[in-house]
């Protein structure tokens, strides 16, 4: 009995020092996306369905006020119109 409670102890205290030396993960989130009916190109009348990816690309500190602003971009994919299915297609 006394053996069993010396293993248990030495494999939490084990377990224990290898959690806090472990430097915490660098978690991310992935970037949004949304999809949305749009026209192929400016001047044009053909309607798509559109994968919009948006992602944050720094943040700019405004020295005048003490709100922080995030730079964003995005990205626009064609893709197939059932990841449209559910939104209304507009009528031209």
């Amino acid at each position: 009995m006394r053996k069993t409670v010396l293993v248990v102890l030495f494999i939490l205290g084990l377990v224990l020092s290898t959690t806090f030396r472990l430097a915490p993960a660098q978690a991310t989130l992935p970037d949004p996306q949304v999809y949305t009916w749009g026209f192929i190109r400016p001047g044009s009348q053909q309607l798509v369905c559109k994968q919009i990816t948006i992602h944050p690309e720094k943040e700019v500190v405004s020295q005048t006020s003490h709100h922080k602003s995030v730079k964003m971009s995005s990205k626009s994919t064609i893709v197939e119109e059932r990841y449209c299915s559910r939104l209304t297609k507009p009528s031209l």
